[in-house]
Parts: structure tokens; C-alpha cells; sequence
């Protein structure tokens, strides 16, 4: 684990490589973020073959105890009683049947996922220096490949672009604002295109894994949640104004 630092701004890092980010069709630098703000919260750089090494002390006890790690991979439950997919600073998925074991990050020009899949002693790691990628994808891409599990077909259903208007709108998910627009005729959130399977989901034309699931009442929608492998992440309407492209 001998490359896995803080990436402060100004030190020289051997190999250490630039972040992008993409948008209105053009490859752009990332805006520039002192990495004295971040710390722990996106500062830290590694490379894919220390994250596996990494995952594969964790597994063998070198960095916790056996029961401290069980603790860790265990979902947690709010005093509310409301059951929870996270543990101690991982969440834990269900991967088509697998449990996942997963975390993700991300900061200005950068996106990675390092999931381990206990059953299989299967561990994936992504990194990528494009802000707008998406590494969730390819970690499901690469665990399907290797555990042989054909991804589910899609049966889209047809709707018209009225139809799809009732989607539209602002949603706060946390203290963040996402804009759920019509552009030609599709569904777009994130910038990427969803499409409807019915009973009001829609599930990533690039991504199976993710989905949308809206709640509708006869007064519209009043909210929505992002779906991946089990793992919710809840969207509320703020409102139900429709932005169109084309």
C-alpha cells in the first residue's frame, strides 16, 4: 500500500494524473479545488492495485479484527427502528442474489467504486478521472462478466411525451437539487437517459442496475427514489415544472 497518500496541491506525485470533466459535448479541465479543504472526504489517492491490497488485508485481519469487520459489513438499524443498507462506513448491496460490499467516491474531476463480493472472494475496484462517469456501471459490468450472470432484459413500455411530462420537475435529494427533464422524447436525470418498465419505474438505458421508482398520487407525483442493488437513496419534489431539449 505503498502509493496510497494524500494528494496535497502542491507536492509532485509520481504518475499522478490529471481530472476532467465533461460537458456541453467538451472534455474540460475540473475546476480547481485546494485539497486542504476535502481531507478524508476526497483527498486521498491510490491506484486500483492498492485498493485491491487494501480490501485484501481488511479480509485477512490485518487492519481489523474479525468481529470488528463483521460489525463494519453489518446494515445498521435507526433508533427509529428504520432498517438501513449501511454499516460502518460501507454499504452492503445485493448484487442479482450476491452481497455487495461496496463504497464510492468522488471530488472535482474524479469517480470511483471499490466493492467486494464476500460470497465469491470477488473484489472490483474503478477509478476514473472524468467527473461525469459513471463507475457504479462498469464495477456490475465487470461482476457480471465474471460471475457469469446475463444482464435481465428490458421491456420498455411506450409512453408519450405528455404522459412522461408527469415525471418532470426539481427533486431534493439530501440538501441537493436534481432536475428530472424531457429531452427528445426521454426521461434524463444526471444526464442520463431513463426508460419506463412500468408501474412508474424507469431504469438507466446505460446502467440496468439503477433505476427510478416515482410515488404517485392522484395529485401527481409527490416523490421518487433512485434504486442500485437495493440501495435507496429518497427524492423529494420541489417542485413540478418540466424543462424540454428538442
Amino acid at each position: 500500500l505503498r502509493r496510497i497518500c494524500y494528494l496535497e496541491t502542491d507536492p509532485v506525485v509520481p504518475s499522478r494524473v490529471r481530472g476532467y470533466v465533461h460537458e456541453s459535448g467538451e472534455t474540460r479541465n475540473a475546476p480547481y479545488l485546494s485539497m486542504s479543504l476535502p481531507y478524508a472526504a476526497g483527498a486521498l489517492g491510490s491506484t486500483v492495485g492498492d485498493l485491491l491490497g487494501w480490501q485484501r488485508a481488511l479480509n485477512e485481519h490485518k487492519i481489523l479484527s474479525e468481529r470488528s469487520l463483521r460489525l463494519m459489513r453489518t446494515p445498521v438499524q435507526l433508533r427509529s427502528g428504520t432498517p438501513m443498507t449501511y454499516g460502518y462506513g460501507v454499504a452492503i448491496a445485493n448484487f442479482d442474489g450476491e452481497v455487495k460490499v461496496t463504497h464510492s467516491g468522488g471530488i472535482h474531476g474524479f469517480v470511483s467504486v471499490l466493492s467486494h463480493y464476500p460470497r465469491e472472494d470477488l473484489t472490483i475496484a474503478v477509478l476514473v478521472n472524468t467527473g461525469s462517469a459513471n463507475p457504479w456501471a462498469v464495477d456490475s459490468e465487470i461482476a457480471r462478466i465474471i460471475l457469469n450472470r446475463p444482464i435481465p432484459p428490458v421491456q420498455r413500455v411506450s409512453l408519450s411525451p405528455e404522459e412522461l411530462q408527469l415525471y418532470c420537475g426539481t427533486y431534493l435529494m439530501g440538501d441537493r437539487e436534481l432536475e428530472v427533464a424531457l429531452e427528445e422524447d426521454e426521461l434524463v436525470c444526471f444526464g442520463q437517459s431513463y426508460l419506463p418498465v412500468g408501474n412508474h419505474t424507469f431504469i438507466n438505458a446505460d446502467d440496468p442496475e439503477s433505476k427510478i421508482i416515482f410515488s404517485v398520487s392522484s395529485d401527481g407525483v409527490d416523490s421518487a427514489r433512485m434504486s442500485r442493488e437495493g440501495i435507496d437513496t429518497p427524492m423529494q419534489r420541489a417542485s413540478g415544472t418540466c424543462s424540454t431539449d428538442g
